[in-house]
Parts: structure tokens; C-alpha cells; sequence
């Protein structure tokens, strides 16, 4: 396979979608972002419940765009770049995603040469701002490494103590959860969960 050009952050999640559709998750596409000279390779696939553990400390955090430490410490200087960024992307994250449903917000981790030591979360109302976020990464040299979709009103719970996340397994069930949140007999253990696809 040739190599990609993106040349804007559209292009990220739109050459993302069209490797998807072809069912190549996890084959990757080598591609380059020219103004910048900068190599990344991108790699379409699902995220397992391993996954969701290892960085739900992180989310548990809340701190959108804060660099953190292994042990939570908060950092202020960014790490060190990567000669070329791996950008993992969840196949479900396309354009009319958070379009046909804006009750949804769409997140990264992003770390850079320190690896899982130094990360951070951020976290988006559409797929616009998370395709512009993982294009500036990008060309910063930062892999998003763990990437998924949340109800937006569970976002207000991100830094609560003993928060849990689980796997969703469809997007329906992320829907469905958000008609049950409204219901009255919603049990107070699922005020301490959220469901994460990714």
C-alpha cells in the first residue's frame, strides 16, 4: 500500500472511514502530513476492555487537556515528540457521528516518547474538534493512542472519586443508556458508571 497524504484534519478521520468500510481494522495506513514533512501511521481498530482499564485512570481524572503523570501528578510541560505518531482510532468515529447524535462526545488519550508514563485526555462536543485535535497532535508529534465515544452528560462526572467505566458493546447502547438516565428508577450504582465505546 502507498502512502496517504493528509493534508488537513478532515482528511485524518475521513481516510480512517474509508479503510474501515474496507475492513482492514488493525492492517494501518501509512500516510504524511506534506506542510509539516511529518510521517504518522494510523491504525483503524477497536479498542478492547484491556484497553479501557489501563487508561481509565486517566479518564477518572477529568482533566481535559492536562498532561499527567503515571501516579496522577499533574505536569505542565508537554513531552517529548515521536518521529511518527500512531494515531489508533475507534472505525465509529466519522463526521455524522456526533452529528445524528448530539447527545454524544468523542475523546483521545495522546501521548508522546514517555509513552503511558506522561498522557492526557481530551475531550470534544463533535467529530470536527476531534479530527482538528488529532491533526494538531499529529503534526506536534503526539500518537493518539486509545480513542471512544461517552455520553455527553456523563462527561460532568469525569474526576468523581470511584467513577467506573465499562465497555459498551454498539453504539445502542450508549442511546439507549442516555433514554434510561431520565428515568426515575435509575439505581445509584450507574450514577457512579460510564459507558465507554470504543
Amino acid at each position: 500500500m502507498g502512502i496517504t497524504n493528509v493534508r488537513d484534519p478532515g482528511d485524518i478521520l475521513l481516510r480512517c472511514r474509508e479503510e474501515s468500510s474496507r475492513s482492514h481494522w488493525g492492517t494501518g495506513i501509512r500516510a504524511v502530513i506534506p506542510d509539516f514533512s511529518r510521517a504518522i501511521f494510523m491504525d483503524i481498530t477497536f479498542s478492547t476492555e484491556r484497553d479501557l482499564l489501563k487508561w481509565s485512570p486517566l479518564l477518572r481524572r477529568g482533566l481535559d487537556d492536562h498532561w499527567i503523570q503515571q501516579g496522577e501528578k499533574v505536569v505542565v510541560a508537554a513531552p517529548g515528540s515521536v518521529s511518527t505518531p500512531r494515531i489508533q482510532v475507534c472505525p465509529l468515529l466519522h463526521r455524522d457521528l456526533t452529528e445524528n447524535h448530539p447527545e454524544l462526545a468523542v475523546f483521545i488519550v495522546v501521548q508522546g516518547k514517555e509513552g503511558s508514563a506522561l498522557a492526557k485526555m481530551v475531550v470534544k462536543d463533535n467529530i470536527g474538534q476531534l479530527a482538528s485535535q488529532i491533526f494538531f497532535e499529529a503534526c506536534n508529534g503526539f500518537s493518539v493512542v486509545f480513542s471512544g465515544i461517552m455520553r455527553k452528560n456523563d462527561t460532568e462526572k469525569l474526576g468523581k472519586v470511584g467513577l467506573v467505566f465499562k465497555m459498551a458493546e454498539k453504539l445502542d447502547e450508549l442511546l439507549d443508556n442516555d433514554e434510561r438516565h431520565d428515568e426515575p428508577t435509575i439505581s445509584t450504582a450507574n450514577e457512579d458508571c460510564v459507558l465507554v465505546l470504543c
